[in-house]
């Protein structure tokens, strides 16, 4: 195979299978949302700053 053959066999056999399953579990379970560990982590530190305490 030739290199660019390699790279679309990838590119459809699993990097975009992947991708969409990726997608699906997103919206599933976060409502499309990405990064909520770090937006937690951040809304956390934000509301320490300001002296209260995160729930």
């Amino acid at each position: 195979m030739w290199t660019y053959q390699l790279i679309e066999a990838y590119d459809c056999t699993y990097y975009r299978v992947f991708t969409a399953v990726e997608e699906q579990v997103r919206q599933d379970l976060a409502a499309r949302r990405r990064h909520l560990a770090e937006a937690e982590t951040q809304r956390a530190a934000r509301s320490r700053r300001r002296g209260h305490t995160a729930p």
